[in-house]
């Protein structure tokens, strides 16, 4: 499992041409399937038409690099079209705002978790702020309670506050 935290802006090697094609911008994630579809990248010279690699050419991503097989990994928006569209929609799952299926807030998105075997997101987290916004707390939500991502904002089940959810809730330091 590796956090968005630690993707976002790790640098993109490529092993046929020996040098980093520049850094991860933002992840992919199909608001519908909560599938990691792709990275977008940016870096020196990167044409802003060609900067998704899809989930497929990623060989390795350990530590604080990422690696695929040559720059013919990186595509262009006709290349990959989903990833695109996503992208366009600006629906962004880091930042959103989570309410539950009542309406009740209960945070923002500041992190998500990938299974990279199985390219699935498998939970958020949630900060949720303290009295004026102090000593607040994180809210990990497993992906099954969530119901659906929009733009800027994340629905999930409206028991996950619960005892028995799939949720749990941790004091920050």
């Amino acid at each position: 499992m590796k956090l968005a935290s630690e993707i976002i802006n790790t640098d993109v090697f490529s092993v046929k041409e020996q040098g980093v094609l520049g850094k991860v911008k933002n992840i992919v994630i199909d608001p519908a399937s909560g599938n990691f579809v792709a990275l977008q990248i940016y870096g020196k010279g990167m044409r802003k038409d060609r900067c998704l690699i899809s989930s497929l050419e990623i060989k390795h991503l350990e530590g604080d690099i990422l690696i695929v097989d040559s720059e013919d990994a990186v595509e262009t928006k006709e290349d990959l079209p989903k990833p695109y569209e996503i992208l366009k929609s600006k629906i962004s799952i880091l930042g959103s705002k989570v309410f539950d299926e009542a309406g009740i807030f209960l945070g923002r998105v500041f992190d998500f978790a990938l299974d990279s075997n199985i390219d699935q997101m498998t939970r958020i987290y949630v900060t949720r702020k303290g009295i004026l916004g102090f000593l607040g707390s994180t809210l990990i939500i497993s992906y099954i309670q969530i119901v659906e991502v929009n733009k800027n904002r994340v629905i999930v089940s409206s028991g996950v506050l619960e005892n028995g959810g799939e949720a749990s809730l941790e004091t920050m330091s």
